[in-house]
């Protein structure tokens, strides 16, 4: 059929999303692999809301798409209406090992989408799981970063009354500042060189 009519790859299904898109909702990798032999984009998935093919793969966690869209030069840094990038689609989806893929791969960990929020932030407000939360600060997500209202990862899940994850920043800052302390202390006790008993 794509032989005769190729430019069905262009023609949105009844979803809005072209057929790349829906072949890589529905995980169908065969699909996948035709279509972007007969010459599918790999930078188009929706042409009203902007969602690439790797965005819906990120969010759907399928690995083996995502892998070949990047090696087919899919945008990792692309974003769509809401200004998302495929990680922060991850990441409202909880998807733990396509953030792992994305960290992986180079994605930007304080992108920022149209609330001003960074990957952190959205997985305190989308409710992620606490694994998730952590693997981004593990990777260096700023913990002091603020979004557009001025509001903190720490302030976010006070707000919406993520226990768990509040718990967690306390445990880091803590942490952290002890760390500071004890690294302070060593700079103010280093020998001095030169001194006579």
């Amino acid at each position: 059929m794509l032989r005769r009519r190729p430019s069905l790859v262009d023609y949105p299904g009844p979803n809005g999303y072209l057929p790349l898109a829906n072949a890589i909702i529905q995980g169908e990798m065969c699909v996948i692999d035709v279509l972007l032999s007969a010459g599918c984009s790999v930078h188009l998935g929706n042409p009203h809301n902007k969602r690439s093919p790797l965005h819906l793969a990120f969010y759907h966690g399928h690995l083996p798409s995502a892998r070949i869209l990047l090696n087919k030069k899919a945008q990792l840094e692309a974003t769509d209406c809401n200004g998302m990038t495929p990680a922060h689609c991850a990441v409202d989806a909880n998807q733990l090992e396509m953030v792992k893929f994305a960290l992986q791969s180079g994605a930007n960990l304080e992108a920022r989408d149209a609330c001003d929020w960074t990957l952190l932030m959205r997985a305190v407000v989308m409710d992620a799981g606490l694994e998730l939360i952590k693997l981004l600060v593990t990777h260096g997500a700023k913990l002091g970063a603020r979004d557009g209202l001025g509001k903190s990862c720490c302030d976010l899940a006070r707000l919406y009354r993520r226990q768990q994850a509040t718990d967690y920043f306390d445990k880091v800052h803590e942490f952290r500042q002890e760390q500071a302390k004890a690294t302070q202390a060593l700079a103010n006790t280093s020998p001095q060189s030169g001194q006579k008993d």
